[in-house]
């Protein structure tokens, strides 16, 4: 019965292990993810700005 309780205990280990490596995993996944969500939204931020200087430019030059 012992063998049993032993084998079940190691199984449980193994399982609690596998399962916080999975975790671990989807984090960083999730982590890079986001950081590069992040830096797109900056880069579209910064490519909004200079489509309105061009905008902008071209106005004063049609108003010439």
């Amino acid at each position: 019965m012992s063998d049993i309780l032993d084998s079940l205990e190691t199984v449980a280990a193994n399982v609690e292990t596998e399962y916080e490596l999975a975790k671990e995993n989807i984090e960083n996944i999730l982590k890079k993810g986001w950081q590069q969500v992040e830096e797109r939204i900056e880069a579209l931020r910064e490519l909004e700005a200079v489509k309105e200087e061009m905008d902008n430019k071209w106005k004063e030059y049609d108003e010439r």
